[in-house]
């Protein structure tokens, strides 16, 4: 009796069996496609999170690539100086000057007949060394001053032949170098890192009485 109960086609036993069977098999798939795309959602955001580290088994950043077409980057720093490029920055109208000034130009050719100066972003990294003379004609050369500024802090100036170009001034505040010999070394330094020099001038810098008598002497 029992078994004909449970074989009869219209049984709610059975039919309750059924449903549980379907039920479990539609938790089970639901179950594996919420793990896949939780672990999709995962990756997706680690990748977000640091896109620099993408494709770096080392978690490394990747060089970054030169901002500066080859054929665009500065090749030459020409420097120019007045006769007498000196000021004095002080009230207290000492007989030494404090600082030193002149102009300078960025080409894209080191052939400075072709290209005229323009202007850059960048950096001007700029050294003063002082002389000394040894007794037996050596020559020592001692940092005295540095400076290290960003182009854009300096005024521009425009010459119909060179160009566009930069005008510095440079105070080596209360360093007594009136009198000395000084070696001047100019560098520009692009967004990229590369730096480029001009050519060392090498100055006496005079102290101001000197410096009116010589003008004095040459009718100025």
């Amino acid at each position: 009796m029992l078994q004909r109960l449970n074989s009869h086609p219209g049984n709610p036993s059975r039919r309750l069996c059924g449903g549980l069977r379907k039920g479990c098999a539609l938790a089970i798939c639901v179950g594996i496609a919420l793990c896949v795309s939780a672990g999709c959602a995962s990756s997706r955001s680690g990748d977000g999170a640091d896109a620099s580290q993408v494709g770096s088994p080392h978690g490394k950043k990747k060089p970054r690539r030169p901002s500066i077409r080859a054929k665009d980057r500065i090749r030459s720093v020409r420097c120019l100086y007045d006769q007498s490029p000196w000021f004095s920055a002080d009230s207290k109208g000492d007989r030494d000057y404090e600082g030193i000034q002149y102009r300078v130009f960025l080409t894209k050719s080191s052939d400075r007949r072709f290209l005229k100066g323009i202007t850059r972003e960048g950096t001007f990294h700029v050294e003063l060394y002082k002389i000394t003379r040894g007794a037996g004609g050596s020559v020592e050369r001692e940092l005295a001053s540095d400076w290290h500024y960003p182009a854009s802090v300096f005024a521009i100036i425009e010459s119909k032949i060179l160009g566009r170009g930069y005008h510095l001034k440079l105070r080596w505040a209360s360093k007594s170098l009136s009198g000395h010999e000084i070696d001047m070394v100019t560098e520009y330094e692009d967004v990229d890192g590369r730096r480029v020099r001009a050519a060392t001038k090498r100055f006496r810098i005079p102290r101001i009485e000197d410096a009116k008598t010589v003008s004095h002497q040459d009718g100025l």
